[in-house]
């Protein structure tokens, strides 16, 4: 995401870069049916399986994107409130500080908080873009491309599989979830 991102920014040919997302497409596809040398592992197939048919296996591989999807769910326009999402509290959302704690958002704040923080991250992407407008040179163009599309990719990637609209794939929430890997 980051190096396509980067090639959109640096002037790449659209053409190009369409081509270069169908062979990789192609490519994942082939190591999907024949997988040499088990590239792909059981558990990111199961993991895109279980995306494509959440109620596939509801207990184990698809019981994240089912209890984020309850718990935003429970949320409604004004949240639970702050601690008091049944959910959360009640522990049925793993890695709730990390890579589902846009669905603790959803609980306990809601629609309204959810928008609230989409709207921080919007903010932030624009301030970017105008910080890669502003750039004179074109190696400071590409640097606030990269970390533009990172951020996007990562914003996008958390909050669209916390909602299921994405896989399960274990990315953290910038600048929100614990820890220092975000």
């Amino acid at each position: 995401a980051i190096w396509f991102g980067m090639m959109v920014i640096a002037g790449a040919s659209l053409k190009h870069l369409s081509l270069l997302l169908l062979a990789g497409i192609l490519l994942f596809a082939g190591l999907w049916h024949f997988n040499p040398g088990h590239v792909l592992k059981d558990y990111q197939k199961n993991r895109l399986q279980v995306f494509l048919n959440p109620d596939a296996d509801p207990r184990d591989t698809g019981y994240h994107l089912r209890e984020s999807e309850i718990a935003i769910g429970a949320g409604g326009i004004s949240g639970e409130g702050y601690g008091k999402g049944t959910q959360a509290s009640g522990k049925f959302i793993p890695e709730q500080h990390t890579d589902f704690i846009f669905t603790i958002v959803g609980e306990e704040g809601g629609f309204v908080v959810c928008l609230g923080l989409l709207a921080l991250y919007l903010l932030l992407l624009e301030r970017g873009v105008a910080v890669m407008a502003d750039c004179d040179d074109g190696l400071g163009r590409l640097l606030a491309a990269g970390v533009l599309s990172m951020l996007t990719f990562h914003v996008v990637v958390n909050i669209g599989m916390t909602v299921g609209i994405m896989p399960v794939v274990g990315v953290p929430l910038p600048f929100f979830s614990y820890g220092l890997s975000s």
